[in-house]
């Protein structure tokens, strides 16, 4: 999904998701609790893909 896609959707309450999972990040803030770091391992990617794998397309009825 490119960049302008995501913009034109957001407009539209929980039109969609925009997921990026990793624990590896160099930027080391005071206030993150993921001890976090470059080295840190990235999480299975079948994990991952089963995770995403449960996301529905179908419009929910609004609250």
């Amino acid at each position: 999904m490119h960049l302008a896609e995501v913009l034109r959707l957001r407009a539209i309450p929980a039109a969609g998701v925009c997921l990026e999972v990793t624990r590896r990040c160099p930027l080391n803030c005071a206030h993150c609790f993921t001890n976090s770091s470059m080295a840190s391992p990235e999480p299975p990617a079948d994990r991952l893909l089963r995770f995403a794998g449960t996301f529905d397309r179908r419009p929910r009825a609004s609250c």
